[in-house]
């Protein structure tokens, strides 16, 4: 490849610089995250389709095509964007997968995937039946209900209650936390925001360290003592500290991404009158809604990586360094994927193209403990002997994080 010494491209190699891309403008709108459709449409629709840059998030990739391959590139590797601000959230940003970089990442972060995979979850399906059971006794025939605090959350301390051991008190001491963690998704942090968001961070690792040191020590929970085994036996390559802390920083998205997922999948099923009907008749679909819901409502709609290495992708030199935001919720919403992106479709068979949470060995590994949450609430409410309403909705905005702010609805027996 060749370069000139200020690293501006050679005439006649074809090799562009990243100064060279278009700006990535629908950031700054208010309302960015709130309304997807148009934001998709507008990426989509343009005349120039590919990488697009910006001050702040460096390359952004929002193609399908491209979140694929970029997302699986040999040469990047997962970092989030906390992890290059100095002392924000260092405690919990040390003791997780998220700024590791190869080859210590592979085994640190199997060891978090091995206990989360589809089969290993599968065996928390009472525990999820009784926390949503539990939670629909304690809501329905109110007159109104704010579903995420008020349903969805308990559903998910019950959940892992049960799973991890926590008590009552720690799960509410988490969702008090929660809200100043994530601060730093916001496009409009302030300074304050991110001190508080470290404050969290660092509460959290306390909090969560000492409940699971507590509960692995009991042998009480299976989930926590394969992940002892595992600790033990794996090699010094990767091999955390603290197993606890390390499988414990893996948690906040557990309760908040998580939580968001099912708010999406509900509300995605609840604006389409006729898929609701459908699903409610044959409970086999439940799968499809899931899928569809969390393809138009990613719960996160963006993470970032970055190059470990000096890499040319379709001509375009992206050195080593440079961050690269992923819009996992626009490969979801791409045209060339899918036909009519921005419809809701039970029948859409892309399911292995979706980029809801992530592409590569970067892949988040707690999305199918979040499938597993969300598939048993959507199967509860679409009881036959239950109605649901969506009174209003307001989503939240000017963030990476996708979910609703308010979502009143009501529950009650047919």
């Amino acid at each position: 490849m060749s370069t000139d010494s200020a690293g501006a491209p050679v005439a006649g190699t074809g090799i562009r610089r990243i100064e060279d891309l278009p700006v990535f403008t629908e950031i700054e709108s208010p309302d960015f995250g709130a309304d997807l459709d148009w934001i998709a449409d507008d990426l989509c629709r343009r005349d120039y389709q590919g990488l697009l840059r910006h001050d702040s998030l460096g390359v952004v990739v929002y193609r399908n095509a491209d979140l694929v391959a970029i997302g699986t590139h040999e040469d990047v590797s997962h970092q989030d964007v906390l992890n290059d601000v100095e002392g924000l959230q260092a405690r919990f940003m040390q003791a997780s997968t998220f700024g590791m970089q190869p080859p210590e990442h592979r085994p640190a972060k199997s060891l978090i995937s091995r206990q989360l995979t589809p089969k290993s979850v599968r065996r928390f399906q009472d525990a999820a039946n009784q926390a949503v059971r539990g939670a629909l006794e304690s809501v329905t025939g109110r007159k109104e209900i704010d579903f995420v605090p008020e349903f969805v959350h308990p559903v998910l301390a019950g959940f892992w209650q049960a799973v991890l051991g926590l008590t009552p008190a720690e799960t509410d001491e988490i969702f008090t936390i929660l809200p100043d963690f994530f601060l730093p998704f916001s496009l409009v942090a302030t300074e304050e925001d991110l001190t508080a968001a470290t404050r969290a961070a660092d509460r959290f690792v306390d909090l969560i360290t000492a409940a699971l040191e507590r509960e692995m020590s009991t042998g009480r929970h299976e989930l926590l003592a394969d992940l002892a085994g595992d600790h033990a036996n794996m090699g010094e390559l990767g091999r955390p500290a603290n197993v606890c802390t390390h499988f414990g920083v893996a948690l906040p998205d557990a309760f908040n991404t998580a939580g968001a997922a099912a708010a999406n999948n509900v509300l995605s099923l609840l604006s389409n009158p006729d898929s609701h009907a459908l699903v409610k008749r044959n409970p086999v679909l439940i799968e499809s809604a899931w899928y569809e819901g969390t393809r138009l409502h990613s719960p996160v709609l963006g993470t970032t990586r970055a190059a470990l290495r000096d890499f040319d992708y379709h001509g375009l030199r992206i050195p080593a360094g440079t961050a690269l935001t992923m819009l996992w919720a626009f490969g979801n919403r791409d045209p060339e994927t899918y036909d009519q992106p921005n419809e809701y479709r039970l029948e859409r068979d892309q399911r292995a193209l979706q980029t809801t949470f992530g592409t590569g060995f970067y892949t988040c590994p707690g999305r199918h403990t979040a499938k597993l949450i969300s598939e048993t609430i959507l199967s509860a409410l679409c009881d036959g002997s239950l109605d649901i309403v969506v009174d209003d909705v307001v989503w939240g905005k000017a963030s990476f994080v996708h979910e609703p702010t308010r979502m009143t609805v009501s529950i009650r027996e047919s």
